[in-house]
């Protein structure tokens, strides 16, 4: 496994980790986050989209493993919103691996492939050559929701600026 890929797995076995669900005999997962401020950032992060899947899939549609994409799977009361990696891009469908474990998401696992469609994705992450993490436009707003010593070490994770600079 590549550096990047570690340091992908490793962020989003992280987010999992800080963002953990209860388990799924509970009635929902909430995160409170100002729903303005995460609207606004996924609507960002999927307007970037485009540029992201021109600087990191090949022509084969294989992604770089830098790349992970936070996921909104549809469930029964909502949806799961996932890490994935290892992506694939054909069209508009993108086939990767789970990078955390579902809670809703009957039957599947992490390191389980799954399909969806390129409008399920809310969010993208980048590993940078410095080891930063580019993009992450909903992880930056729910730092806001965080304990501060949680919140300060994901920060230290997270790109100044969410685009690589020769993207700006």
């Amino acid at each position: 496994m590549t550096l990047f890929a570690r340091i992908a797995q490793s962020i989003a076995l992280a987010f999992s980790l800080t963002l953990a669900a209860p388990p799924a005999s509970a009635e929902s997962v909430v995160i409170v986050a100002d729903e303005a401020a995460m609207a606004a950032a996924i609507e960002t992060a999927q307007s970037h989209l485009p540029r992201v899947f021109d600087a990191v899939i090949d022509a084969d549609g294989k992604a770089h493993p830098a790349l992970i994409l936070k996921v909104a799977f549809p469930v029964e009361d909502g949806e799961e919103i996932i890490w994935i990696a290892n992506a694939a891009r054909a069209g508009k469908q993108l086939t990767a691996i789970l990078a955390n474990e579902p809670v809703y998401l009957a039957g599947l696992a992490a390191g389980d492939k799954v399909t969806f469609d390129e409008d399920l994705i809310a969010d993208s992450g980048l590993a940078g050559d410095a080891g930063r993490l580019f993009g992450h436009y909903t992880t930056r707003v729910l730092l806001e929701t965080m304990p501060e010593d949680q919140a300060a070490r994901v920060r230290a994770l997270l790109s100044e600026d969410p685009q690589p600079a020769t993207w700006r």
